[in-house]
């Protein structure tokens, strides 16, 4: 059943502030939720979110998630993969902390949850370690990490943001 309450479009930060790049998706949901994306677009900070993330998910048209993910690229670089190439097997690795996103993915489908679209912006980390603050390089990817979820809300919408 669609919640009424929640908007089409979901951009959602994931990460832990306190492990360095581990905090992009927080650092890049902050960033955004001072940016005017429309009345149709939650932004979301769901820190460490593990399978509680479904609930997020649910009944949204699109969600974009934003988190740090090793697909063993150069420190900064992003990757944008759809959930559908996921359910393929194509992306490995990709993680809420605690649970894979694939496995968040299959656990909705049997429990007929109905997640909608899902795009997963990755960026590849410099250093996880103890400590507040993102390495150059992954903060020097925000910008761009802004204007993938633009490019995307704008497709969804039909309108520019």
């Amino acid at each position: 059943m669609k919640d009424m309450t929640k908007k089409r479009i979901a951009v959602i930060g994931v990460g832990n502030l306190l492990l360095g790049d581990e905090g992009v998706g927080i650092h890049a949901v902050q960033y955004l939720s001072g940016l005017d994306l429309g009345d149709e677009v939650d932004i979301i900070d769901a820190a460490v979110p593990g399978p509680s993330i479904i609930y997020m998910l649910e009944g949204r048209e699109l969600s974009i998630i934003i988190d740090c993910a090793d697909f063993g690229g150069r420190p900064g670089e992003i990757i944008l993969a759809d959930s559908k190439r996921l359910a393929l097997g194509e992306f490995k690795g990709f993680s809420l902390h605690g649970i894979s996103l694939d496995g968040v993915l299959a656990l909705a489908k049997e429990l007929q949850i109905d997640v909608g679209h899902v795009l997963i912006l990755g960026v590849q980390p410099d250093r996880i370690e103890v400590g507040i603050g993102l390495s150059e390089s992954v903060a020097d990817a925000i910008p761009r990490v802004v204007d993938l979820v633009k490019s995307e809300v704008t497709k969804a919408l039909g309108k520019a943001v």
